[in-house]
């Protein structure tokens, strides 16, 4: 949940997959608390579903080449991690996704280049059209 504190809140809903992160009670609360709609993933959403494990495939891949090694003790790994999700979470918001008709997720969602800070308009009506 800390990218509540650091981006907008989503304006309509949280899409996730259905891990038990997600769906447990924490999760729930947090989203309730905070006035934001549930928005699991199923496999009939086809797209929802492309975008979370691009998403998982990402994470994997980097902690995978960055650390084949053990770390030396718990604080260094914790930094470790830390600094391997950042490098993620980056890498999500900048990949360019056909899906989103060329456009990052982060372009999407909050309307602003993450690489330079210009806005951005996305076209949603006909990104939606493009997918029915």
């Amino acid at each position: 949940m800390l990218w509540l504190l650091r981006y907008p809140r989503p304006p309509y809903k949280c899409i996730h997959d259905q891990g038990g992160e997600f769906i447990g009670e924490a999760f729930q609360a947090k989203l309730a608390t905070w006035g934001i709609h549930d928005g699991g993933t199923t496999s009939k959403n086809a797209t929802a579903n492309a975008i979370c494990e691009q998403m998982h495939l990402t994470v994997a891949n980097i902690l995978r080449t960055r650390y084949n090694n053990a770390a030396p003790n718990f604080q260094v790994a914790v930094e470790e991690i830390k600094r391997a999700l950042a490098a993620c979470n980056h890498a999500m918001r900048c990949a360019v996704s056909t899906a989103l008709m060329n456009n990052t997720p982060g372009e999407t969602v909050f309307h602003c280049d993450m690489l330079l800070n210009i806005p951005v308009i996305v076209d949603l009506l006909s990104m939606q059209q493009k997918r029915q």
